[in-house]
């Protein structure tokens, strides 16, 4: 029986098992939360978990999406339900506009009017001093 070489791992299949990321900054009393990578059904909940903590923590929570390459439609609807919930219990959710590709999602469905997107982070030098990693 002849020997079977199997091939290294591709960088791409390093790339899929560590396709999402999220980081935390704080500042007083609101926390920023960075993702990177791909937000889709399968990252969603961890995402979810983080705001869930930084809304607990934290008025106003900021979302940056800038460092985020895909976004899948029910991710960018869930965050529609992310940000009533957050509204609900007395915080506001602001959400860091992420790449024309990233944002044309939210456009596609409406998101775009109803979530509070702005350009750049406020004082994102505050935020800057005490950022970690999730």
């Amino acid at each position: 029986m002849p020997d079977i070489e199997v091939p290294a791992p591709e960088a791409s299949s390093a790339r899929l098992m560590s396709r999402f990321d999220c980081a935390r900054s704080d500042a007083g009393s609101a926390v920023r939360v960075t993702v990177a990578g791909e937000l889709d059904i399968a990252t969603l909940p961890e995402l979810d978990r983080q705001l869930h903590v930084a809304q607990a923590e934290a008025g106003l929570v900021v979302l940056d999406l800038r460092r985020l390459e895909f976004i899948d439609l029910c991710a960018a609807r869930q965050l529609l339900f992310v940000d009533r919930r957050i509204r609900y219990e007395g915080g506001r959710l602001v959400v860091v506009r992420g790449s024309a590709e990233v944002h044309w999602v939210f456009a596609l469905i409406g998101l775009d009017r109803q979530l509070e997107f702005i350009d750049q982070p406020p004082a994102d030098s505050l935020f800057a001093a005490e950022s970690r990693p999730l």
